[in-house]
């Protein structure tokens, strides 16, 4: 199976698993007991300092400047909580006013949790950077691509990668449960965004089952924009996530194979 690498890759020359943890699907240590329940327990080597590349494409697609970065979202989020009306209308017969301010809630709520974790995020990296802390009105934009310009020195320390990536909780009365995945996953809930998911005719390199998906901005594929389009694996277990330019890579290379 070809190893997994983006095009654009910033390799690390250290071998090491991933911090957060992650394992190959199908793989197993010579030491698992049980074979036929474990789903894949060998763990992934990182490649971008302490993440693999799944995690390594979430943590970019979630700084970066698409639809699924962190501004972008906080924007999103900002108009679907202004499209909501608190006043019942004939249409609304069970009372509109009862029924959807809940979810007005919930879309604030995890609003301003972006906001702060951005904020918390880029304040702790400047604190391991020995960096001066901005002076200022806080700016969700200019922070999250202070961050995506530095996901190297995000990446090269262990711990405070895991931490922002969302592997403990922030607190015990945190309703997104944990860090930028979980309250990325929330946002999605309480106001999608992205057009249904597209099936793609390759196998997933890491499980080499047809249960790659690319989920964008548009139904229509032609519509999709650069950028804005991420590929996960759907098989429990699996999950890998790729961008679309290393699964051309992957398709080129599969073509190769069955004409060699």
């Amino acid at each position: 199976m070809a190893r997994q690498q983006s095009p654009e890759a910033r390799m690390t020359t250290v071998h090491h698993s991933c911090a957060r943890g992650c394992t190959r699907f199908g793989l197993h240590l010579s030491a698992c007991e049980d074979r036929d329940a474990c789903r894949g327990c060998m763990p992934r080597d990182a490649e971008y300092g302490w993440l693999c590349v799944s995690c390594h494409n979430d943590l970019e697609r979630w700084l970066g400047g698409g639809t699924d970065g962190a501004h972008a979202v906080w924007v999103h989020l900002g108009r679907a909580q202004g499209g909501i009306s608190s006043t019942p209308t004939d249409a609304d017969h069970r009372g509109g006013g009862e029924t959807v301010e809940p979810l007005r809630l919930a879309i604030f709520d995890t609003r301003r949790m972006l906001s702060d974790r951005i904020f918390i995020y880029g304040e702790r990296l400047r604190e391991v950077l020995n960096m001066k802390q901005p002076v200022g009105r806080f700016d969700i934009a200019k922070e999250a691509r202070f961050l995506y310009t530095r996901l190297a020195a995000i990446e090269a320390e262990a711990d405070f990668v895991t931490w922002m990536f969302g592997d403990e909780a922030m607190s015990a009365d945190d309703v997104c449960g944990h860090g930028l995945q979980g309250v990325m996953v929330r946002a999605h809930m309480v106001a999608p965004w992205r057009g249904a998911p597209l099936r793609l005719p390759a196998p997933c390199p890491e499980c080499e089952r047809l249960s790659l998906v690319m989920y964008g901005t548009a139904v229509d594929p032609a519509a999709r924009v650069a950028g804005n389009d991420s590929i996960g694996c759907t098989t429990r277990g699996c999950g890998v996530s790729i961008t679309p330019e290393w699964y051309g890579v992957w398709v080129k290379t599969l073509a190769e194979e069955a004409t060699a």
